[in-house]
């Protein structure tokens, strides 16, 4: 097991360093304590790390942003894309109910300069972060003039945004997640009282392809309504699924039985400090990127 501190990275002794992206062994962290926003792109394995310049656009509630990381499948570059909403909110739910000013800024890992391309269409939530699949960012969007959500795809190529359809077709408010499952594109969704639903979509981009894939009995103690995302993280070879509750549980789930337990885990921070990603491991240096002043953690 690897351990590391990752609040290292900053200078500032009230960082908060959580983990907004992960690709080829590269990790897209941020410290998303609001005095001093930062981003960083660093490698575990070899302990080196870069700040990425400052981007545009002070972030002050109830403004918010969300970011992605991944990898351009034709020119192989690396980017972040950043995306930041001015909102307007209902006086009294303090639902988004207008996005008056968006912007969408991409980074170009070894170019040193944030580029930006224009709004972004939809509303994001700054709770989830850009899913990297086939080339493309993902974030599961509101649509706010046809009131209800949908799955915002961005390319790294092209750096152009298109809708992708969520397997329930409209008017229907999810409680969800993006990942990855068995290489294909996955929604979970924690509406339900008493059960998870993992949806996934066989052909990528075919609305038609989408199909309940799992459906998990909720433990007792996490029955009833609830307002945490849900995220799944892998299935194994017997089929069963790990998943994470909110930043509270990690859950194996056991296909068969339909019944989810909690994973007993070390914690060395405190009960309700779980965050995970995926993680492939590499040794490639960030000194690739010749332009970034890479330092050391």
């Amino acid at each position: 097991m690897l351990k590391f501190n990752l609040n290292s990275l900053s200078i500032f002794s009230d960082s908060n360093i959580v983990v907004d992206g992960s690709i080829h062994g590269f990790l897209l962290v941020r410290d998303i304590n609001y005095k001093h926003e930062t981003l960083y792109i660093c490698n575990p394995l070899t302990r080196e790390y870069f700040q990425l310049p400052s981007p545009k656009g002070l972030v002050r509630y109830p403004s918010v942003v969300t970011h992605g990381f991944g990898v351009s499948l034709i020119s192989r570059e690396y980017k972040v894309v950043r995306i930041f909403h001015e909102r307007e909110l209902h006086p009294r739910n303090r639902s988004c109910v207008r996005v008056p000013y968006s912007e969408t800024q991409v980074y170009t890992l070894g170019k040193g300069s944030w580029k930006t391309i224009g709004g972004a269409p939809f509303a994001y939530d700054s709770r989830s972060i850009g899913l990297f699949f086939e080339g493309s960012l993902h974030w599961l969007i509101q649509d706010l003039e046809a009131a209800h959500d949908l799955i915002s795809s961005f390319d790294l190529e092209n750096e152009e945004f298109r809708p992708i359809p969520p397997p329930f077709g409209p008017r229907r408010k999810l409680l969800g997640s993006l990942g990855v499952l068995k290489g294909c594109l996955c929604l979970c969704d924690n509406t339900s009282n008493f059960e998870i639903e993992i949806w996934v979509m066989k052909e990528y981009g075919v609305e038609e392809s989408w199909g309940r894939e799992y459906s998990i009995k909720k433990i007792p103690e996490l029955s009833g309504p609830s307002y945490q995302i849900v995220h799944a993280l892998k299935v194994f070879k017997d089929g069963n699924i790990l998943i994470v509750w909110g930043n509270f549980f990690m859950l194996y789930c056991c296909i068969k039985s339909e019944v989810a337990k909690e994973v007993d885990m070390d914690q060395p921070i405190e009960p309700s400090s779980i965050e995970a990603i995926h993680y492939v491991p590499n040794f490639r240096s960030l000194r690739m990127f010749s332009i970034e002043k890479v330092n050391k953690f």
